[in-house]
């Protein structure tokens, strides 16, 4: 989370390389968010792409706080 939040492709890029847990994925941040909607939201096309291709499908479904899913907010 911390490091989608900062931007930092490459920290993120070596974390799920390395084999993090799925379920990392789906933690969310006191806003309800989970780290596919703080990369769509800062317009992190990398990040986005690096969670979609290592992360669950279900995290595109996922609502936020005001309901909003990912796919939601990239549509906006």
């Amino acid at each position: 989370m911390v490091a989608v939040k900062c931007g930092l492709t490459e920290t993120t890029r070596a974390t799920l390389e390395f084999g993090v847990n799925p379920a990392i994925f789906l933690s969310k941040d006191a806003d309800g968010s989970i780290p596919l909607h703080i990369a769509v939201q800062n317009t992190s096309t990398a990040l986005a792409e690096l969670l979609i291709q290592y992360g669950p499908t279900g995290q595109l479904y996922m609502e936020n706080s005001v309901g909003q899913t990912p796919l939601e907010i990239a549509g906006l």
